[in-house]
């Protein structure tokens, strides 16, 4: 039977680091990125139009998407070396591992096509402005009797505003 005291060790980017560590630091990278999105989700409850808070929300479910596949694709490749009939715990707990990784990577890919929804939807109205020139000449019109309504009633001058309202 495999000794549990035994590290193995793999190289990322020509870097010889500890299985342990390594998915320690992406598990960290992923939460990092994970809170920040739901930060900016909160955030954009009060501003849901808000295209530069969706662009840096979509960056961070992007980043948290790709660290769970990496996360993954480390787990599966340590997975690949264990023999379960050697060491079944340590099969068993990387497979759960692995399944996890994966099942976070297919919720962040569910949360980046909604946000991608929004923010398309963000840009397409964010530059349209649709100013229909029957009704908005009256509602514009409502809106300055409503401003001489008020001044009138605070003791303005109702002859600040001069708005010919014949029409």
């Amino acid at each position: 039977m495999a000794s549990s005291d035994q590290k193995l060790t793999i190289q990322i980017a020509g870097n010889t680091v500890e299985l342990e560590r390594s998915l320690k630091d992406v598990s960290s990278a992923i939460s990092a990125s994970r809170r920040e999105a739901g930060a900016l989700k909160d955030e954009l409850k009060f501003s849901p139009g808000n295209v530069e808070l969706l662009t840096k929300r979509h960056q961070e479910l992007t980043q948290a998407m790709e660290l769970s596949k990496v996360k993954a694709e480390i787990l599966r490749e340590d997975l690949n070396k264990i023999d379960p009939q050697v060491d079944p715990k340590g099969f068993y707990k990387l497979s759960r591992q692995l399944n996890q990784a994966e099942a976070d990577s297919r919720k962040f890919g569910r949360q980046l096509e909604v946000a991608n929804a929004q923010l398309e939807r963000a840009q397409s109205t964010a530059a349209t402005f649709k100013f229909n020139t029957n009704n908005g000449i009256k509602e514009f019109r409502n809106d300055i009797t409503g401003v001489e309504a008020a001044m009138a009633s605070l003791g303005g001058q109702r002859s600040i505003l001069t708005f010919n309202t014949a029409g």
